[in-house]
């Protein structure tokens, strides 16, 4: 929502610390862990930072590595692991055809970064409000 947070200055706000590059714990598998609104990378003068966010965003969002799913009933569905799979609703072939009804549920991360590198024993996340 690039919109709503436009007067935003994340540099002002508690922000949550993450790896950029896991191991997803359930299936052993190796993933970015990143997303729009990533902000930086610690360690890294910003501009650096952001020329690196700016070249994996682009690495990442290329066709091979993309599915789009085309909603073709009413009741599809689709599920996935929001800690190895990044999301972004786009239009799609039903967009102003039918209302769109989401719904989401939430089960809860137990991987040993769940609660990304915010400090020993934090039980929350940080970020945007």
């Amino acid at each position: 929502m690039p919109e709503y947070f436009k007067e935003t200055d994340p540099s002002k706000l508690p922000l949550s610390k993450h790896k950029l590059a896991q191991v997803h714990e359930s299936s052993g598998r190796k993933n970015l862990y990143i997303a729009s609104y990533c902000y930086s990378i610690e360690g890294m003068d910003m501009e650096a930072g952001t020329a690196l966010l700016n070249e994996l965003r682009a690495h990442i969002s290329k066709p091979k590595y993309r599915l789009t799913v085309d909603w073709n009933e009413p009741g599809d569905m689709l599920i996935w692991d929001n800690t190895s799979v990044m999301h972004r609703a786009t239009g799609g072939s039903y967009e102003g055809k039918s209302r769109r009804d989401m719904r989401r549920t939430t089960v809860k991360d137990m991987s040993s970064t769940r609660f990304g590198l915010n400090g020993d024993g934090a039980d929350w996340r940080v970020g945007l409000p």
